[in-house]
Order: C-alpha cells, then structure tokens, then sequence
C-alpha cells in the first residue's frame, strides 16, 4: 500500500512540475508590430497640439532604431488612451498612406511606449528623451 500511495505522489509531483515548467517556458512573446524601416516615408511627432513631421532618412532611420529596440513588455496596462494626456503620438506614414500609432508616454517615474492592441513596452529614459527631442 506504502509503495502504491508513493507511486501517485511522485506522478502528482511530475504532473505540477511539467504543468508548472510548461507555463514558465511558454509565455507569449510581444513584439510591436512595424513594418520595414524601408517603407516609412515619414514619421508625424505630435504632442498638445504641436506636431512635427521627420521626413530624412537619417531621422526615420533613427527614430526607428529606438523604438526597435525595445522588447521589454510590460504589464502596465493602458485601456483609453485619451487617459495618458501629456503622450506624445509617433505615426509612422507608409508609401500608401497608411500608418501605425505608437504613444510615449511617463507614469510614477517610468516611461512606456504603447502600441494600441498590443501591449505596453517599457522604454529608458534616454530613449523617451532621445524621441522628445523630435517634437519639442
């Protein structure tokens, strides 16, 4: 009976410790989606009102870098963006008139960058500056 009621025990074990390695080592990785650095025409900066538009390579291509960058996906969680009001919004305009919205934005002394429908990243604040400087 001892060996028996040892025998469950150890195969209990092994089922949570694969269900718990299995959850460890599968979480879903979040990556913005951009598209090629080649397809951006132009990059819109906008904050209160003011708004920029980063037309040379060098700047797209910069810009571009610093947000590539991140990957360190965050749990903040950002439901209406009209909440964030000092964010500032970067559009990055395609060929064909299309463009993706991304927001930097400060909370409690961190600084995010949030695409809608994906998820929140959070960014140093030498990049959150680095992208400042395009808009003020």
């Amino acid at each position: 009976m001892k060996k028996k009621t040892r025998k469950v025990i150890l195969i209990i074990g092994i089922i949570i410790l694969l269900i718990v390695a299995f959850s460890v080592f599968n979480k879903k990785s979040y990556q913005l989606n951009l598209p090629d650095v080649k397809k951006i025409v132009s990059i819109g900066i906008s904050l209160k009102g003011t708004s920029k538009f980063v037309s040379s390579e060098k700047d797209i291509n910069s810009i571009y870098d610093i947000i590539k960058s991140n990957g360190r996906k965050t749990t903040e969680n950002v439901k209406d963006i009209n909440t964030l009001t000092d964010a500032i919004k970067i559009n990055l305009n395609y060929e064909n008139s299309v463009a993706t919205s991304l927001y930097i934005y400060t909370k409690d002394d961190k600084y995010y960058l949030l695409q809608l429908n994906n998820g929140n990243y959070e960014i140093t604040k030498d990049e959150y500056d680095q992208l400042c400087k395009y808009v003020k």
